[in-house]
């Protein structure tokens, strides 16, 4: 390995790391942050117990666990590592492209991963989402060296996508999306099924302890549905938006991409084995998730949201560059105008993006105007751990048996801080004990239309105050 190559790896690592970690602490704390990192301070077999009951494998909070026992639970601590995870990304799929398309199509591919917002949201996250990204990529440059006959290992193979699906419950898309791929593209010979047959049988006994869970989460998933809303015909459109930045951005490369494909079909462009195994991770998941998630279907399983569309989403960066390398080079057009993708792309760039949830912000200003005799109320009850990173640190670490939440809501409780669902709730709270109520609306309407409390208090009590925070958080101050 060269020199030259070294240093090229070296600064898409660089670029990637320095512009993700500018911006790696402006956001609060938010959404389902707390939720990972809450669980991360668990024993490992807590963990994976308690995850093993609701909708998170547990490899990324298992992970998250030894670090920060390391380093502790500071915003910069817990989102360093998906800061990492989508900077080593960005180096994987320079490596991935350049094996079969040359190295100048993957540098352009790797640039335009880098100034992905989408992408930057997420290394941002303190959540599994680029955690799969990463080892969907990695998983695919071991997958098309072995579907090609080239050296590289099925061990490896099969541990990085039984890591997947550990990772996320839509993990398991990867490997099928990947033997459907081999069976299509190279055919079924002796290789090819004697590859799957070691990956699926060595899958199944990493997963054995986990099969029973996962069955039980998809019976549970197609008899109640999702939180996720149904699809719209646009939303396909808006997912292709969402990885080009902008709208333009998206018009630009679907106009590429198409003719590109009409090139093809028109066999004045060739498609390679790399062509048509990056074509199938983009547009079967994309498609079949659209399909599955689709409102005008009699019947759809809402899966259609843009943290579940990550894992295929690096392959659109790698179909961009290689169409607009094709078509530049049958036109008879410079090369140099590969350049033009990355720089819209750059252009439309936001190193920053907004979570919306200004919850550091929010609890600020709640400790401004608490007193000692302040009854603090919060909305709905499971914002407990978002409400106690910034509330109570301390409270925050405090794990309790035999319920993992004790020692929180009692240490919450302590300091007059309750944390609500309904009206009914409101009952069991001595609301007359207390000069002032404050009473934080963190968007319970998306579980309650209206859950009565800030009608009741206002019965009660006198509003002085209400103050709104970005993007679902009120404010009431009651006497």
């Amino acid at each position: 390995m060269n020199f030259q190559w070294l240093m090229l790896q070296f600064i898409v690592l660089a670029i990637n790391f320095a512009l993700k970690l500018v911006y790696l602490t402006s956001n609060s704390i938010g959404n389902d942050e707390p939720f990972s990192i809450f669980h991360s301070l668990l024993s490992p077999a807590t963990i994976i117990e308690e995850l093993s009951m609701g909708n998170n494998p547990p490899l990324f909070e298992l992970i998250l666990h030894y670090w920060v026992h390391i380093f502790g639970t500071s915003s910069l601590s817990v989102r360093f590592l998906p800061c990492l995870f989508s900077s080593i990304t960005a180096v994987i799929i320079l490596r991935l492209v350049s094996h079969y398309r040359g190295l100048g199509t993957a540098f352009i591919t790797s640039l335009l991963f880098t100034f992905s917002t989408y992408h930057m949201q997420f290394a941002h996250e303190a959540r599994t989402y680029s955690l799969f990204c990463l080892l969907t990529v990695w998983s695919y440059s071991v997958f098309l060296k072995l579907s090609q006959g080239r050296k590289s290992t099925v061990v490896f193979w099969t541990l990085l996508n039984t890591a997947i699906l550990y990772t996320h419950y839509l993990g398991f898309v990867v490997p099928a999306i990947q033997i459907l791929a081999l069976v299509m593209i190279g055919g079924i010979n002796r290789n090819t099924i004697i590859s799957i047959m070691l990956m699926l049988s060595g899958m199944l006994i990493l997963y054995l302890p986990w099969i029973p869970i996962l069955v039980t989460r998809l019976l549970q998933t197609t008899s109640n549905g999702t939180w996720v809303a149904p699809a719209r015909a646009e939303d396909l459109y808006n997912s292709i938006w969402s990885f080009s930045n902008s709208p333009v951005n998206a018009v630009f490369f679907l106009a590429i991409l198409l003719l590109w494909y009409i090139f093809i079909y028109l066999k004045k462009v060739t498609a390679g084995p790399f062509v048509k195994h990056i074509t199938l991770w983009f547009f079967i998941p994309l498609l079949g998730m659209f399909l599955m998630s689709w409102s005008a279907l009699p019947f759809n399983l809402p899966v259609f949201i843009d943290r579940y569309l990550i894992y295929f989403s690096p392959a659109f960066c790698v179909l961009i560059a290689c169409a607009a390398a094709d078509v530049l080079a049958l036109i008879k057009l410079p090369r140099t105008g590969l350049v033009i993708p990355c720089i819209i792309m750059a252009i439309s760039f936001n190193p920053n993006p907004d979570n919306k949830r200004d919850v550091a912000e929010t609890i600020d200003k709640l400790k401004q105007i608490e007193t000692p005799k302040t009854l603090i109320l919060f909305a709905p009850a499971n914002f407990h751990l978002n409400f106690a990173y910034y509330y109570d640190l301390e409270a925050f670490e405090s794990i309790g048996k035999p319920s993992i939440y004790q020692n929180l809501d009692r240490l919450l409780r302590e300091k007059n801080v309750y944390g609500l669902n309904t009206l009914e709730d409101l009952g069991e709270v001595d609301i007359y004990g207390f000069d002032r109520i404050i009473y934080l609306d963190a968007g319970s309407s998306f579980m309650w239309n209206n859950n009565g409390i800030k009608d009741s208090l206002q019965v009660i009590r006198k509003q002085i105050s209400q103050e709104k925070f970005k993007d679902i958080f009120t404010l009431y101050e009651f006497e």
